[in-house]
């Protein structure tokens, strides 16, 4: 019988550390999936969204991130100026050095951005100079952008992400009068604010990110 109680009490002992030990490798594991919502994309001058995106980390040292972006009225103004407004779609590849916080990632991204214009002056796809009473202004943009950052915990299951990257992007431009507006040539100079057809440009982006682990 005491042999009995004995062997019962070690098994229950075994039991405890080995489960203890299988809660702390999940605490350690960085593989999951996480939610995440960026704040640095209300802030972007092109098309400000309101950006979701979700992380599946499969493992310690890879990780597939795939968002998009709706269009938010926080910079829309009525009247004599810009309302901006536009959607994004984006899938980035990520490459955790040491399985830890840092990363570094491969970015492929695209943004269907509009903004009405009052009074606006433009350059055509034929090189002349126009002017209209008001108009759409469209830019439809494909790029790539290599990324880094870094992971910071601020809850159990909570983090902070920052990070940047830099690339490059295919933008295409048009103006589309509206409300009964005509193009007007212009003829007294100036600089233009937009130039219709299609032109590569650098990208730079910042990220800040509230991210939970499932």
């Amino acid at each position: 019988m005491k042999n009995l109680a004995q062997l019962t009490l070690c098994a229950l002992l075994l039991m405890t550390l080995t489960s203890n030990a299988q809660d702390s490798t999940r605490k350690e594991s960085k593989t999951g999936t996480y939610l995440k919502y960026n704040l640095g994309a209300l802030f972007d001058p092109v098309a400000p969204t309101f950006f979701f995106s979700a992380e599946f980390r499969t493992r310690e040292k890879f990780g597939f991130e795939i968002g998009a972006g709706l269009p938010n009225a926080l910079f829309d103004v009525e009247g004599d100026s810009v309302r901006r407004r536009g959607y994004k779609l984006k899938t980035t590849f990520r490459f955790y050095p040491t399985g830890g916080k840092g990363y570094l990632g491969l970015e492929l991204f695209g943004t269907s951005a509009r903004h009405n214009k009052y009074n606006g002056h433009f350059v055509a796809e034929s090189g002349e100079d126009f002017t209209y009473a008001q108009a759409e202004v469209r830019r439809n943009i494909i790029g790539l952008a290599f990324k880094g950052g870094g992971i910071f915990p601020i809850g159990d299951r909570w983090f902070l992400e920052t990070g940047g990257g830099l690339g490059f992007r295919f933008v295409n431009s048009s103006i589309n009068p509206q409300n009964g507006s005509i193009r007007e040539q212009h003829n007294s100079g100036g600089i233009p604010e937009a130039v219709e057809g299609y032109k590569t440009t650098p990208h730079i982006n910042m990220d800040l990110k509230i991210a939970y682990r499932l």
